[in-house]
Formats: structure tokens, C-alpha cells, sequence
């Protein structure tokens, strides 16, 4: 009996308790990846915030003023300077309308295919690029998000017109 192996001394886990013991483990791996939130997924969701806060503070402007501000006027507007990438916010807008007012002229900016657009802010995301075709001088300019983390923001002259009553 000198060969034999007393399993009342024997120590360790059995195959059973190392199986329970692994999907135990997995299973919280699996909670925690759920509940613990991906940066680049914050930072998406600050840049949403910050955007919708400062087209909110665009638009209050516009209103009050009766035209769009020009760029000189956005960096102490704007409640948020810059994204969730800490990279400044993008603003562009139809100059006449910073001149002539909102009731007086067309716009020629587009965004995303929407046309008559009178102010677009945006986030050019990790990347750093939004794509912009067209100049400040031509009859049109269109924005358009270049990658998925890019964000556009963008206010029509018409909804600005019917905030102010404007007769067009």
C-alpha cells in the first residue's frame, strides 16, 4: 500500500473549483467592462455637451443682436472653447449676416447638404480634420464631417429668421 495516494492529505483544487473559480473571474471582467466607461466614449460625449452649449450661446446671440457674431465676438461667447480632445472649437459663419444682419440677406454656407446655413460650429475630433470645400469669397461653402468622431453643429437662416419675426 506504499504506492497508493491517501486523498485525505492531498491539497489543491480539483478541476471542478478551478472551472468555477475562471468563469467567476470572467464574469467580472465582463461587469467591469461594461460599467467602466472607454475614454475615447467620454470624450465624445463631453465634446456633444460642449457643442450643444455653444450653439445654444450662438443662437441666444443672434437673437439678441439681430446677426450672427463675428470671430472676434465667439471667443467670449462661447461657454466652451474647447472639445473633449482639448482641441479648440471651429467656427465659421456668413459674414454679411455679421454686417447686414440677419433680415436682410441670404446665406451662402452649407452644411452636411443643408443649404442657406448662417453659422456652423464644429469639432474636428482626434484627428484634428473637418473638411470644408468652397472659401469665404465663393457663392458657397460646404462642411461636411470627415471622420466618425468629427462633429457639426450647424444653425439655418431661416430658423434664426423665425425666432426674430423677420417678413421673408
Amino acid at each position: 500500500m506504499s504506492g497508493m495516494i491517501n486523498k485525505k492529505n492531498c491539497a489543491g483544487f480539483d478541476l471542478i473549483a478551478i472551472t468555477l473559480m475562471l468563469t467567476a473571474v470572467g464574469v467580472l471582467f465582463s461587469i467591469a467592462f461594461l460599467v467602466i466607461p472607454n475614454p475615447e466614449s467620454l470624450k465624445l460625449q463631453k465634446t456633444t455637451a460642449r457643442i450643444k452649449a455653444n450653439k445654444s450661446a450662438l443662437i441666444g446671440f443672434a437673437v439678441a443682436k439681430g446677426r450672427v457674431p463675428g470671430t472676434s465676438e465667439v471667443a467670449t461667447l462661447l461657454p466652451s472653447q474647447v472639445d473633449g480632445h482639448q482641441r479648440a472649437f471651429g467656427y465659421a459663419y456668413d459674414e454679411r449676416l455679421a454686417k447686414a444682419g440677419l433680415c436682410a440677406t441670404s446665406a451662402y454656407l452649407t452644411a452636411e447638404g443643408v443649404s442657406n446655413v448662417a453659422m456652423v460650429i464644429f469639432s474636428s475630433g482626434f484627428d484634428g480634420t473637418t473638411t470644408m470645400s468652397g472659401g469665404a469669397q465663393t457663392s458657397s461653402v460646404e462642411y461636411s464631417t470627415g471622420t466618425s468622431d468629427d462633429m457639426l453643429e450647424w444653425v439655418t437662416l431661416g430658423d434664426l429668421r423665425g425666432r426674430l419675426n423677420c417678413e421673408r
